[in-house]
C-alpha cells in the first residue's frame, strides 16, 4: 500500500489521533487485541522474518490454523503440535491435501 494513497485520509493532529486511539483501544476489543499483538516484539520479529508477500502470509495462516486445530481437538504440547505440523508439511501428499482443503475453505468462497 502506497503511503501517498492514504495520507489524505489521516488527520495530522497528533494529539487528536492519540486521544482518539486511546479511546478506541479502551472501548474496542478487536483494536485492542490488534494493537497489542502488532506491538509485541516477538510478533514483529515473526512478521519481519516470515511474511514477505501474500504467499508467505497464506502459508503462515495455514500453519496457524493447523496449530489451532490441533490445540482445540487434541491435548498435544506445543512441541508435539509443531512436530506434527512439520511432518504433515514435509510430506508432499499430506501437504497437497492441506493446501487443497485450505483453498476450498478460505479461497474459493
Amino acid at each position: 500500500m502506497s503511503n501517498n494513497s492514504i495520507v489524505k485520509y489521516i488527520d495530522n493532529d497528533e494529539k487528536k489521533l492519540e486521544k482518539t486511539g486511546r479511546k478506541i483501544y479502551k472501548n474496542n476489543n478487536f483494536f485492542k487485541s490488534l494493537a497489542d499483538i502488532m506491538e509485541h516484539p516477538i510478533f514483529k520479529n515473526f512478521v519481519k522474518n516470515y511474511i514477505k508477500d501474500q504467499t508467505d502470509l497464506k502459508v503462515v495462516f495455514i500453519f496457524m490454523n493447523m496449530y489451532n486445530y490441533l490445540e482445540e481437538k487434541y491435548n498435544f504440547t506445543s512441541y508435539q503440535k509443531i512436530a506434527i505440523i512439520k511432518k504433515l508439511m514435509s510430506n508432499s501428499v499430506s501437504r497437497q491435501i492441506i493446501f487443497y482443503n485450505f483453498n476450498n475453505l478460505y479461497i474459493d468462497k
